[in-house]
């Protein structure tokens, strides 16, 4: 995956046939994750984040910085931060299934354009991370993911509705199809994107961007 994942092999010849010797696979640290990216506490204290969130979160519609703490814009959607914050390092603590397959959506309300405003936190390496962005830029990105990694037309509705924190019986409901169906598209997706997780695929989503210049 150009710009994101890297894999080198080599192969040793013995006794006539080829064998893999070596795998090393080069993935981008969250530093150079293009999606806005925060690394918080249990107390939703802020710990570190990148260059794009610095630059997106003040202003932003969904969320704001106060008193160090990572909270929703809009008081009464705050509640659902917290909880999604409790659950997240509920995980990681190993109190419900492993963290590494952990990734949830928090609705955040809506912005002066009516327009729905969500926060994902994400689980991976034993951290916890809110990603975030407006709808649009979303959006956009899903439109970009879909013609870098070459996913189908039904693969990127289904992309949508993971975004928007839908398991795939929701999302199975949603669409009129079958569960399996959709296990056999998030699968493709993994595929196609290198993901090894729903954490992972939510991540190579929100960092996919059409080249400029």
């Amino acid at each position: 995956m150009p710009g994101v994942q890297h894999e080198l092999k080599i192969f040793k010849r013995i006794d006539g046939a080829w064998k893999l010797s070596c795998l090393v696979v080069m993935q981008r640290t969250v530093e150079h994750m293009t999606c806005p990216l925060v690394e918080i506490d249990p107390e939703a204290r802020v710990i570190w984040m990148n260059r794009q969130a610095r630059e997106r979160l003040p202003g932003h519609p969904g969320l704001v910085l106060a008193a160090g703490r990572l909270r929703a814009r809009q008081r009464d959607r705050d509640a659902a931060l917290r909880e999604a914050v409790t659950w997240a390092f509920g995980e990681l603590r190993g109190l419900c299934r492993p963290a590494a397959e952990a990734a949830r959506s928090v609705p955040l309300g809506e912005d002066d354009a009516a327009t729905q405003l969500h926060c994902w936190v994400i689980l991976e390496d034993g951290k916890a991370h809110v990603a975030f962005d407006d709808a649009g830029m979303a959006e956009r990105r899903v439109e970009s993911a879909a013609a870098i990694y070459g996913l189908s037309p039904a693969q990127v509705r289904l992309a949508r509705l993971v975004l928007d924190g839908h398991d795939l019986v929701a999302a199975a409901d949603r669409l009129g199809v079958s569960v399996n169906t959709l296990r056999t598209q998030l699968q493709r997706m993994f595929d196609k994107t290198g993901a090894r997780s729903q954490a992972a695929l939510v991540r190579a989503l929100l960092s996919a961007e059409a080249p400029t210049g």
